[in-house]
């Protein structure tokens, strides 16, 4: 249930920047305004998608935190490991 909410905020989010893309130039202060607003959306449209996307194909899983977590785990468990064998070939 919770990826369907998220998804589903995220269209919000979407629908909400498409929005701005559809305001005149009488809407904005000046044309610099618009121009950033415009970058500013398509960034957060993107962000959005990306986001969508990870909870679309992860579902109710491990957050992307928790997995980069563990892989730093593994990281560094490999680094001792190439630390000890290059310590053993000094001995």
């Amino acid at each position: 249930m919770i990826p369907t909410i998220g998804i589903m905020i995220g269209g919000y989010i979407i629908l909400r920047c498409v929005d701005i893309f559809s305001r005149p130039l009488s809407a904005f202060k000046s044309q610099s305004a618009q121009t950033f607003m415009l970058v500013f959306a398509i960034v957060i449209i993107l962000a959005t998608m990306v986001e969508m996307a990870d909870l679309a194909f992860s579902g109710a899983s491990t957050s992307p935190a928790i997995t980069w977590d563990i892989g730093a785990v593994i990281m560094r468990a490999k680094v001792r490991q190439k630390k000890a064998k290059a310590n053993q070939k000094l001995k």
